[in-house]
């Protein structure tokens, strides 16, 4: 990629976003804040910058537009065309995820600890605006984001290493299951053998995540402030893909932005079953792999972050919630354009509506701190008050349920 252009000159590409100059358009995503809504005192777009910018990432190269506002300030989106059905999906759980912060503000414990989902702008493009593409969209992200994987990608081209080999072996490894030569528990010990030599084999280092950010972060105060908000945005993620069973978390498809530590996950959506209920579908409820693990530490692990998961499930639960209502709707809104629903009856519909809120109430409650019963003949406690989340905890860290991920997942990194 070093031969091709990072930059492209607006004026070559479209004459007509050169010559815009809008009276009253204004910057995308003001109503999203949060706040009152004060329509006078929205920044409108001035021009469009003459710079596009070509992001290269995994395959594809969407261009990212700077609209710079009235007040002087760049405002850079990218424009992402798509025809998968599962598009408008996204926008829909960062619509959630704004009712959830809501939720997050009014509880005592998720408010003192800054707790809140980082949320996205994400502004669909019409077919009357983009005729060519049947979807398009303004996704907001700034320069600082990079993906889980890039930094894997990072350590490879580092020291000469190709970045494929891990998945290489454990696919040819495997092939004997693949044909349904090995079934059962041979194929258990077969992944969870294999799973261990590319581990001991010294392929994926436990500290490549965990180098890159020393180096890309020089000062300690700096990574502190991102470990810290890292791990709470982690943490976040991890209980949204439990309740939700929101899989499929490969790397690529993870964002973080150097300088905040905000987390912004891509194509996080759920999956249903041939009867409309959500679908777990992998064997671990969240990703915790080993550079996780070694960045956090066992500290960082069995302390702040299952408070995080535990603190948010006492926000979702509290008196003031609101939380069947907003998974009603979103599940309605998800069930209705699923395709099998084509020819399903209303009342199915709130049927599979009612029994996957039902479930996503469910898996909330059971991360809630439970109060310690005492036995019979002892002073220690029956169970951990944090009994829920810690069982969710062993399951992702079970080298048996990790090693039964796909290769493409890095189990390993």
């Amino acid at each position: 990629s070093g031969h091709l252009p990072t930059t492209l000159l607006l004026e070559r590409e479209s004459n007509m976003l050169r010559d815009l100059r809008p009276l009253e358009v204004e910057i995308p995503g003001q109503y999203l804040t949060g706040s009152d809504t004060q329509p006078e005192s929205h920044v409108k777009l001035e021009y469009i910058g003459a710079d596009v910018l070509i992001v290269r990432r995994h395959g594809s190269g969407p261009r990212r537009l700077a609209f710079v506002g009235r007040d002087g300030k760049e405002h850079l989106f990218l424009v992402q065309t798509t025809t998968s059905p599962f598009a408008r999906t996204d926008e829909r759980l960062i619509q959630l995820m704004r009712h959830f912060n809501h939720m997050l503000d009014k509880h005592k414990q998720t408010k003192r600890r800054k707790l809140f989902f980082h949320t996205c702008t994400v502004v669909p493009v019409t077919a009357v605006i983009a005729p060519v593409w049947s979807q398009v969209r303004l996704f907001e992200e700034e320069p600082s984001y990079s993906s889980y994987g890039e930094t894997y990608e990072i350590n490879c081209a580092r020291y000469g290493r190709e970045a494929d080999i891990p998945v290489t072996f454990f696919k040819d490894a495997l092939n004997v299951v693949f044909t349904k030569e090995v079934q059962g528990d041979q194929e258990k010990e077969l992944r969870l053998n294999t799973y261990r030599e590319v581990i001991i084999s010294g392929y994926v280092s436990d500290n490549v995540f965990s180098q890159f950010l020393y180096k890309t972060l020089a000062q300690g105060n700096h990574l502190w402030m991102f470990k810290k908000q890292f791990m709470a945005q982690w943490a976040l993620s991890c209980f949204l893909a439990a309740i939700l069973h929101l899989g499929n978390r490969t790397p690529n498809k993870i964002l973080f932005a150097k300088n905040t530590g905000n987390v912004l996950q891509l194509e996080f959506r759920p999956q249903f079953d041939q009867n409309g209920s959500l679908d777990k579908g992998e064997h671990v409820p969240f990703r915790l792999t080993r550079n996780l693990q070694n960045f956090f530490s066992p500290a960082g692990v069995e302390g702040p972050f299952v408070t995080f998961l535990s603190t948010a499930a006492q926000a979702f639960t509290a008196p003031h919630s609101s939380i069947d209502h907003h998974l009603a709707l979103f599940f309605r809104d998800e069930l209705m354009t699923w395709p099998p629903m084509k020819h399903k009856s209303r009342t199915s519909t709130d049927a599979m509506v009612h029994r996957n809120v039902e479930t996503v109430v469910s898996n909330i409650k059971s991360m809630l701190p439970v109060a310690p019963t005492l036995r019979e003949n002892t002073q220690l406690p029956r169970r951990s008050v944090q009994k829920g989340v810690l069982d969710l905890l062993e399951s992702a860290l079970n080298p048996e349920n990790i090693c039964r991920m796909d290769p493409t997942w890095h189990p390993w990194f």
